[in-house]
């Protein structure tokens, strides 16, 4: 028997140049020697994080998921910031669209109906370009 189990998420995947200059943006505003830095291939969005889950679980997770239906929308990056209990620094968005915040919601409820408990946090649409932080980041020009 297999007792294998995997930490699990779902997550927006920016294309190469996107992830680019979510990168060099994340470079001027952490401070030399501030923290470890996501390397650019593992740079994304999160939208629900499962965690660790067997494969029961996991396959109800996979059949909820495509059911959802979502609506294109626009995001912008447009904000840096630390969380210093965790030292996560991160680059996010001032106002959440609509569509995005649905599609979390979505994500959220398939998660509940397969077992899992409810997300506890707000959903806070971020990327985190960096673990480990002690120090403040710098302000950046997002563009």
């Amino acid at each position: 028997m297999n007792t294998h189990a995997e930490r699990l998420f779902f997550a927006l995947w920016p294309g190469e140049a996107v992830r680019a200059r979510i990168a060099d943006a994340a470079a001027h505003a952490l401070p030399a020697g501030g923290g470890r830095r996501v390397s650019r291939e593992n740079l994304h969005l999160t939208l629900r994080f499962l965690g660790s889950m067997g494969g029961g679980t996991r396959a109800c997770i996979v059949a909820e998921a495509a059911q959802i239906r979502g609506s294109p929308f626009s995001l912008t990056i447009d904000r840096a910031g630390r969380w210093s209990r965790s030292g996560i620094a991160w680059l996010g968005v001032a106002g959440c669209p609509r569509m995005l915040e649905a599609l979390a919601r979505s994500l959220e409820a398939a998660a509940v109906r397969c077992g899992l408990e409810p997300e506890r946090r707000a959903f806070t649409p971020h990327v985190t370009v960096a673990r480990r932080v002690t120090r403040p980041i710098r302000r950046v020009e997002i563009d």
